[in-house]
């Protein structure tokens, strides 16, 4: 079946709580708060989320439904078990999402690793969706991004996205997985040394039949050993019992058996059939990696990796997948049928099931108390790993704490106070739990929902069960489909800062801002994307992406997709009226540009930057008066003029737009009355002040005009506003901008 008990139970047992790449986009509480994200839309509310939780269905391809409990309020919790970098689990979470979404009208998702709203908006106005979602997509497969961040990202439905965790818990948490990981090495040797010397006890003290059994067991749980290979093995020792899911499993395999020669032959022809189609077929990047899929999935069956009816379940899925058919038998068809209900048992039941079942075989076979107390022994020894590992479950977790009871016999040696941080790990952990069901409902709340969704590891999903049982508040349980389990994951790797952006890290206050080079590394891979495209090299994901922050693109396809991006983040910004929050973002865009220009248009910029946060001054202090704004248009002042270190992003429109209160209509509608309000301009108090607009300054302004229709508009209205009395040399000079201006917009 191409899974194993170990690597399945593994991935939703990670209890390393820390959800390393949800801290890209929420730091700490309170920091880039969504704003468009958390506006649910019209549609949604309409939509009742069904109090019943029997009544939420699934599409069984992206998710199984394992719980559901009815509770006599009217709250209902929806609970995804999620399992940490595993790329498959990801891409079924944010399907998850978005089905929920669309046919549930849900409003909230609650996320671990976070403690206030994610914020995606400045990838969301990212204009080129389908460069963006190829982006997003790749960083998922490279199991860099959550599914729940992707939603975020690409979902057409917004959605409120919130953190839980208390973050002085989570930092906590994040400290004591850094200590109980940097003695980890150390007491996994050691714990292999135990280990060698019970296996080599068992060689000498356990029967033939035993010991084979035994290792048998022990590599199905490393991935060593196909898990209907392992139940015919133990099914020939002592059958399981009648009507059980083990029992039909024995037999159905025991049936298929017979036409595994039949099937191999129809399967290869099925294959070469498939094959041929891909290939004629193929098309971009998205053909190709059906091939190399194909090709790798083949290997696995010509080495025996899989079985027949395993590479036949693939193959039909590629083909829906890729929209072409392949015709089969009756007799394989039902053989594939099962193979897939064999391959969705995954992570269930079914497992402790299969534990208890291979523990009853082993112990029919027991001769001796020194053959149990070995077999102990090397419960407690897979329990202790797991435990160094950080990997144990709820129910792992008091295992250990019952283990620990009986000292240091127990544990095989070892001294209780090796594990402290491991403890402390855990128990903070649990602190966490309580913290999740607080925030939840204070969220529900706050927001007016009656329903959320709730993403959390398998350790967390057991203690929210139990707190909502408590609760009595109504849940379903929600396991994300998952076709591939890794062997071994990047989970690890990822906590310890080690990412295909890593070289965007820089040092803030002696901690690194994981949002900032988050978002700078996104935005290079797409400048990369976009600049090769246009240079009809669009090669997929580069290698030059992971291993460099370098942009390599057309210059010309990379200022105009930035330009392009700018102002979509502007308008974006001013149609959920909160434009003066453009600078957050843009920035981001800003410093791309602003690498490629000449010094003297930096200065420039920094003029104008230095203008606005004036102009914002004036508007604070209730002075935003034509004599005020002059003041500003003199030389002097014009350089001395600060905002208290805090400056705006240079060329900030849209931090412009809401200093004016305009709107993105208003933009265009006041165009038409500019040449009419230039006319009736005439002499005021202010043509003193305002002869010192130097000609100098002015041609700076007016480079600025051509640069950015904003700051032409804004000088507009400024001189509408006025009592329209300005000098004759100002009434040129500003018809002289607004000119510059109106040709931009025609240009445009």
């Amino acid at each position: 079946m191409g899974k194993s008990f170990g690597s399945v139970k593994k991935s939703f047992a990670i209890t390393v709580n820390a959800v390393f790449i949800f801290t890209q986009f929420s730091l700490c509480p309170g920091v880039y708060a969504g704003d468009a994200q958390s506006r649910l839309t019209d549609e949604a509310s309409r939509i009742v989320f069904p109090q019943d939780p029997q009544k939420i269905a699934v599409p069984e391809d992206i998710g199984d439904v394992r719980q559901y409990f009815k509770g006599h309020g009217n709250q209902t919790v929806v609970l995804v078990q999620d399992a940490h970098a595993i790329p498959d689990a990801q891409r079924s979470i944010q399907r998850l999402i978005e089905h929920f979404q669309k046919e549930y009208g849900l409003g909230l998702v609650g996320l671990e690793g976070a403690a206030s709203e994610l914020d995606p908006r400045i990838f969301r106005s990212f204009p080129d969706r389908e460069l963006l979602r190829k982006t997003i997509d790749r960083f998922v497969d490279d199991a860099e991004l959550v599914g729940s961040v992707a939603a975020a990202v690409l979902s057409d439905r917004p959605s409120v996205y919130h953190g839980l965790e208390d973050w002085k818990a989570y930092e906590e948490g994040l400290v004591l997985f850094g200590a109980a990981d940097r003695k980890r090495e150390v007491l996994s040797a050691e714990l292999k040394r135990i280990g060698a010397e019970i296996q080599s006890s068992k060689e000498k003290v356990y029967s033939k039949e035993l010991f084979a059994l035994d290792r048998e067991l022990g590599a199905f749980r490393l991935n060593g050993a196909n898990l209907l290979d392992v139940l015919k093995k133990l099914a020939a020792v002592k059958p399981p019992a009648p009507g059980t899911e083990l029992a039909v499993l024995v037999e159905e395999n025991a049936a298929t058996g017979k036409d595994q020669n039949d099937f191999d032959v129809e399967v290869r022809s099925a294959a070469k059939d498939v094959l041929k189609k891909l290939e004629s077929t193929e098309k971009g990047s998205g053909g190709r990696e059906a091939v190399k899929k194909f090709q790798e999935k083949y290997q696995e069956y010509q080495t025996s990796r899989i079985t027949a009816q395993a590479f036949m379940l693939f193959l039909r899925e590629i083909c829906d997948q890729n929209g072409l058919k392949v015709r089969i038998s009756g007799k394989l068809r039902e053989a594939v049928g099962k193979q897939k209900k064999l391959r969705d048992i995954e992570g269930t039941k079914f497992f402790d099931d299969f534990r208890a079942y291979a523990q009853s075989v082993k112990e029919s076979l027991f001769r001796t108390a020194e053959e149990k107390k070995l077999d102990g022994q090397s419960e407690r020894l897979e329990l202790l790993g797991k435990f160094i590992d950080l990997e144990l479950d709820s129910d792992g977790w008091k295992k250990y704490q019952t283990l620990e009871a009986g000292g240091s016999e127990a544990l095989l040696g070892f001294d209780p106070k090796d594990f402290e941080n491991h403890k402390a790990f855990y128990k903070n952990t649990e602190k966490r739990d309580q913290a999740f069901m607080r925030n939840l409902f204070t969220l529900m709340a706050s927001r007016n929902q009656a329903a959320a969704m709730v993403i959390t590891g398998g350790f967390h999903t057991e203690g929210l069960i139990a707190q909502l049982k408590a609760k009595d508040v109504s849940y379903v349980l929600i396991m994300p489909k998952m076709k591939r389990v890794p062997a071994e994951t990047s989970y690890r790797e990822q906590m310890r800062g080690n990412v295909s952006w890593k070289s965007y890290f820089e040092p803030e206050d002696g901690k690194v801002n994981l949002y900032k080079a988050f978002v700078r590394a996104v935005r290079d891979r797409l400048l990369n994307r976009a600049g090769s495209r246009s240079g009809g090299r669009d090669t997929g994901q580069s290698q030059n992406e992971k291993s460099s922050a370098a942009v390599i693109s057309d210059p010309a396809a990379t200022a105009q997709m930035l330009k392009g991006w700018r102002d979509q983040i502007i308008r974006d910004l001013a149609s959920s009226g909160s434009a003066a929050d453009a600078g957050q973002y843009t920035l981001f865009i800003d410093e791309k540009v602003e690498k490629s220009e000449p010094k003297s248009n930096q200065e420039i910029f920094g003029k104008i930057d230095r203008f606005i946060g004036g102009l914002k001054q004036l508007q604070n202090d209730g002075r935003l008066n034509p004599q005020s704004v002059a003041g500003l248009l003199s030389k002097n002042t014009f350089q001395q003029v600060n905002t208290g270190g805090h400056l705006m992003a240079p060329r900030d429109p849209g931090v412009q737009a809401a200093l004016l209160g305009i709107g993105p209509q208003q933009e265009v509608q006041g165009l038409a009355q500019g040449a009419a309000a230039r006319e009736e301009m005439r002499a005021t108090q202010a043509e003193t002040q305002m002869e010192s607009l130097t000609d100098e300054t002015a041609g700076d302004l007016a480079r600025i005009a051509d640069e950015n229709r904003y700051w032409g508009r804004i000088l507009q209205l400024m001189i509408e506003s006025n009592d329209r009395n300005p000098g004759k040399r100002q009434a040129a000079r500003v018809s002289f901008l607004m000119n510059r201006f109106d040709q931009r917009i025609a240009d445009l």
